[in-house]
């Protein structure tokens, strides 16, 4: 049951079985008075204006995990929202080009970004006794300085540039000994 001190209105918990004319004292202000139920039993049901504080309460907590909810399902929206972009970006860019304004501010490579920044120009094969002599250039095509990448033929041989980075529109050449006994035609890629 739930007793309030007849001094500072304190409520607190009290044994169901406490007898009357019990001496009791306050745990809030020390007072001390002696037990009579039918004078200072509070019933067990919550006083109304406790109950509008828990009703509050309780409205917190709703507002609180509405917002939490919220947010955690923005967040989804925006990761799925990301992915699909990825995915179907180039398919969005080549409908409606504007959207490419969108895809540079998020970081997602389209199509239109997908120029050849390399070129390989001018490949010569020369046969001599039991080697072939494959040579020829790289040309820079972007605005800034590029990392040139092992050059692979017919992905069996790598062939490396003489210079490793390229500045803009700048060349490098390469050439390599081969051995003769390549069937296949060449193909000569990055």
């Amino acid at each position: 049951m739930i007793i309030q001190c007849p001094k500072c209105k304190n409520n607190f918990l009290a044994p169901d079985d406490l007898q009357e004319e019990q001496t009791l004292q306050c745990g809030n202000c020390d007072y001390t008075w002696i037990f009579q139920q039918d004078l200072k039993t509070i019933p067990e049901k919550i006083k109304p204006s406790e109950a509008s504080h828990s009703e509050d309460f309780k409205e917190d907590v709703k507002k609180k995990t509405s917002a939490f909810t919220n947010l955690l399902l923005l967040i989804i929206s925006l990761t799925i929202f990301y992915i699909a972009s990825s995915i179907f970006s180039n398919d969005i860019v080549n409908k409606w080009s504007p959207s490419k304004k969108l895809f540079d501010l998020m970081n997602i490579e389209t199509t239109l970004d997908k120029k050849p920044s390399l070129i390989i120009k001018d490949v010569k094969a020369l046969k001599t006794g039991n080697e072939i002599i494959i040579s020829g250039s790289i040309k820079n095509l972007k605005a800034n300085e590029t990392i040139v990448p092992t050059i692979k033929v017919n992905d069996k041989f790598d062939v490396y540039p003489k210079q490793r980075k390229l500045s803009s529109q700048k060349e490098t050449s390469f050439e390599a000994n081969l051995p003769m006994d390549i069937k296949e035609p060449m193909k000569i890629s990055f």
